[in-house]
């Protein structure tokens, strides 16, 4: 077969990533309010849970795409876009949670205290994301070496990180802040930065078996230590699952991109890509604080659909009419 690459933008403005991140949100979304098993019938662990995975792809592709040398992260712009709003949202939702708990004259433990300080569903994502930020720079001496070393590299550090978590038998509450289980997807994000993707037997192989892996951590239930750590919330959440994500998953979506085109469809999923880490945010406050009243006021607790589809538009909706009234109140001002 031919081979098929996938460039992104290096300079200016991609649409495609803001249709990535549409999609991603979306997909993050639907994990948050689908229940477990229903998720495990459809194969969700397949095509819904890489959704983390590609936001940190893309992360890394934003750091690396002008050059190794130059680049350094901008602490000032991740600190007002990324860590104040967070930490805003999480002292609302801390705020919820100690007044629910205000009849509990028991003393939290440290474990409860943490997740309360990370409260919602995929909340140590920001951890995740600051510590890519930090740590991104330091990799620059492994990412200037040639591409076959580079690749053995990072399989080394995520293997290792794999062992040591293994070994240590890390506490699930501390192993979802750290990045240990993302180390590879440094490898890839720079892949998508330098050399582009590329789709060809080789490519496709690792795909292939990166899938099987998937498929095995997600369904079959044997103990995988030391050689892999496995966490239920996180099972396919290894360097070895992590292929099909960019040369499957996300070539795939720019093919149906291309295809599209100006589509409402795709026009609305950008829309929902370009504030995506809002609507991050306020789904965490909407599952952590509103969705079980609600739920429970319009009586469809048993009604799974009714509840996904609610949900997610409760998610995507009010942000987007937020910040449609705010760019019309701006050019009014102006």
């Amino acid at each position: 077969m031919s081979p098929i690459k996938l460039e992104i933008k290096r300079f200016g403005y991609d649409p495609f990533l803001d249709f990535l991140k549409g999609i991603c949100i979306i997909l993050i979304i639907l994990n948050h309010c689908i229940p477990s098993e229903l998720r495990s019938q459809i194969f969700f662990p397949l095509w819904g849970s890489p959704a983390v995975p590609v936001f940190l792809i893309i992360q890394v592709f934003h750091f690396y795409k002008k050059g190794f040398n130059t680049t350094k992260p901008d602490y000032n712009k991740i600190w007002k876009r990324v860590v104040r709003p967070f930490i805003i949202v999480e002292l609302i939702i801390l705020a919820v949670l100690l007044y629910k708990e205000s009849s509990n004259s028991t003393i939290p433990s440290l474990k409860e205290i943490v997740y309360m300080l990370t409260g919602g569903p995929g909340s140590y994502y920001p951890w995740i994301y600051v510590q890519f930020a930090v740590l991104l720079p330091l990799f620059r001496p492994i990412v200037k070496l040639q591409r076959v070393y580079i690749l053995i590299a990072f399989i080394l550090l995520s293997q290792i990180a794999e062992i040591v978590c293994a070994l240590s038998a890390m506490p699930e509450w501390i192993y979802r802040l750290t990045l240990l289980r993302y180390v590879f997807l440094v490898y890839l994000g720079y892949l998508l930065a330098t050399k582009g993707l590329i789709l060809n037997r080789y490519t496709i192989t690792l795909s292939v078996l990166s899938i099987a892996s998937t498929i095995l951590f997600a369904y079959i239930d044997m103990d995988y230590n030391p050689i892999f750590y496995n966490v239920d919330a996180w099972s396919t959440c290894h360097w070895i699952c992590y292929f099909y994500i960019v040369f499957f998953m996300i070539i795939g979506l720019k093919v149906i991109y291309s295809y599209l085109g100006s589509f409402v469809f795709s026009t609305f999923v950008k829309q929902i890509g370009k504030y995506s880490y809002e609507i991050y945010l306020f789904q965490l406050l909407y599952f952590t604080c509103i969705s079980e009243y609600l739920i429970n006021v319009l009586s469809i607790a048993n009604k799974t659909l009714i509840t996904i589809i609610l949900s997610t538009l409760l998610c995507i909706i009010p942000v987007l009419l937020y910040k449609r009234i705010k760019e019309r109140l701006k050019k009014k001002q102006l």
